[in-house]
């Protein structure tokens, strides 16, 4: 499944997610070598830049049906 990867000021890259079964909504998921499609070079600099500097960044994958959060 191919997701978005979205920042603090929009999505900045793709990345394809190896097929997830969640129970009662909760799911540990390890991604390892993957390839991230940047799509957006300036939304990707903020993204490092927010990742750097602020201790709550929030990463959140989207496409369609998936929303996951993460920080």
């Amino acid at each position: 499944m191919t997701v978005d990867m979205v920042g603090p000021t929009g999505i900045f890259g793709r990345l394809n997610l190896p097929k997830v079964k969640v129970k009662n909504g909760v799911a540990d998921v390890v991604i390892t070598d993957q390839v991230i499609q940047i799509v957006d070079m300036e939304n990707f600099k903020a993204f490092m830049k927010a990742m750097i500097q602020d201790e709550e960044l929030v990463l959140r994958f989207e496409n369609g049906k998936v929303r996951l959060g993460l920080c």
